[in-house]
């Protein structure tokens, strides 16, 4: 597929299509070191950003859980003012709300959320946030230690790395589905990283490990 003009440019899909053919590997001489492709070096330098980003998420939000809780306390009295508001046609909150005979399905929800809410910020609200903050904070910083490594690696050469990427690109969908963390920290570090899967597999990147690989098979 070729576009319209004086001198012939290979399209968007035979640009595609090249890239996602398998790299050709061609004789190698052993004794020649390899060179470290810029594209093994880009997708080590994205990998390495991606990581710095789930830590300062991770570290960032571990380290402020005392603050976010005094902020969520302070903001709590207002918060209740409006609950009470939309409780009030029920009763008010806690053992007060009470369903009318017959009430709807929605009706009896609603109750039962007033039904639980607390007057004042109890030592179980408080265990309860430290924990919703703790989790996600300690599956970011694992994963910012994980890319971190692969970024090490990959910048070393050493072909496993690729496989680290894709598990990695697998434990943050698993994370954003079951743990529902996402935000723009972690979506730009989840791009980075699968830019640097397709750099490191496709193309010069993969001729690159393809090479590195046959050559460790050999020396064992």
């Amino acid at each position: 597929m070729t576009t319209p003009g004086s001198t012939p440019r290979r399209g968007f899909l035979a640009n595609l299509s090249k890239a996602m053919a398998p790299p050709i590997i061609e004789d190698d001489d052993p004794s020649v070191p390899l060179v470290r492709p810029r594209a093994v070096l880009i997708a080590a330098i994205l990998v390495g950003i991606a990581a710095v980003m789930f830590l300062f998420n991770g570290i960032g939000t571990l380290v402020n859980i005392e603050s976010n809780l005094a902020k969520a306390e302070q903001a709590y009295p207002t918060q209740l003012v409006e609950i009470q508001k939309q409780c009030a046609p029920y009763g008010g909150i806690g053992a007060a709300a009470t369903a009318p005979a017959g009430a709807a399905d929605d009706v009896v929800k609603t109750v039962q959320s007033c039904q639980q809410v607390q007057p004042s910020v109890t030592n179980e609200m408080r265990d309860n946030f430290r924990s919703s903050q703790r989790t996600p904070s300690l599956v970011l910083t694992a994963m910012g230690l994980i890319a971190a490594a692969a970024a090490f690696f990959l910048f070393r050469g050493v072909p496993w790395a690729r496989r680290l990427l894709v598990g990695l690109v697998i434990i943050t969908m698993l994370v954003t589905m079951l743990l529902q963390i996402s935000n723009v920290f972690t979506l730009i570090a989840t791009l980075f990283i699968v830019a640097s899967v397709l750099m490191s597999y496709l193309g010069k990147g993969g001729v690159y490990f393809a090479k590195a690989l046959l050559r460790q098979k050999a020396a064992r």
